[in-house]
């Protein structure tokens, strides 16, 4: 039997003190260099951490499992979560601004009048957007991220909690009662359409069968489709909501 690889103890020291340190040399860059307190710069930039989550929640878009970490309480695998969400960034910026294959305008490509003249300013924009994305990107894992970890300690719990029990779940059923369940609630949604918001999951009403769950099956179609209503059910897009009401309040008691 293979033996489970052991991380040697000075590497998971220096692992665990990344997050500490990085707080450390910012506040001492903010205090030093700039004259001014890391900390209320930070709860007073709201906007620029929003635009930073922005840019990496639209990567996670489309990788939900790889943003899982990045609502972590281990600062190891958030810190981690973070770099590896600025190098797509970077990657997906850097690839805007590559010229395309020749002739290849792709399926649907467009043809605009004096497009000659346009082409050139287009690829100028890009170049300048890309160099943008990568500025916000890198001071947004060198200035945000360190102390938007202690706000994911608070934020994150939800997600977290429903994490850890995917199978816990608040459901809407369109115009459709299961049989045997009991409704949390009823919400007309129009003359003849009735939402039923049901529990799984829980003690008191077990986790879909595999019989309900064909009967229901579907991407919300006009009747019976399931509609996901559980709270925390996109981890990532929860923690930053919530993480905005956090650094709101924090900024207001300070």
């Amino acid at each position: 039997m293979a033996r489970a690889r052991v991380t040697p103890r000075h590497r998971v020291l220096t692992f665990y003190l990344l997050v500490p340190g990085l707080l450390a040399l910012d506040w001492a860059l903010f205090r030093y260099l700039l004259g001014t307190d890391y900390l209320a710069w930070y709860l007073s930039n709201g906007a620029l951490v929003a635009v930073g989550a922005a840019f990496v929640s639209r990567v996670w878009d489309a990788v939900e499992d790889l943003g899982r970490p990045l609502v972590s309480a281990d600062p190891v695998a958030y810190y981690s979560a973070c770099l590896q969400a600025v190098g797509v960034a970077l990657f997906v910026a850097g690839t805007a601004v590559v010229p395309p294959a020749p002739g290849d305008r792709g399926p649907g490509g467009e043809r605009f009048r004096l497009d000659a003249v346009v082409r050139p300013l287009d690829a100028l924009v890009n170049l300048l957007v890309a160099v943008v994305v990568v500025s916000l990107v890198l001071g947004w894992v060198l200035f945000v991220a360190p102390a938007n970890y202690l706000v994911t300690l608070l934020a994150g719990a939800p997600a977290r909690e429903h994490l850890r029990h995917p199978g816990k779940r608040v459901i809407g059923v369109v115009g459709r009662r299961l049989a045997g369940r009991t409704e949390r609630a009823t919400v007309r949604t129009g003359p003849d359409r009735t939402l039923y918001v049901y529990e799984t999951g829980t003690r008191r009403s077990p986790a879909l069968t595999a019989e309900e769950r064909e009967a229901l099956a579907g991407d919300r179609p006009e009747i019976g489709g399931i509609t996901d209503l559980t709270f925390g059910r996109n981890p990532f897009a929860t923690t930053q909501t919530l993480a905005g009401l956090v650094v709101f309040a924090v900024g207001r008691l300070v």
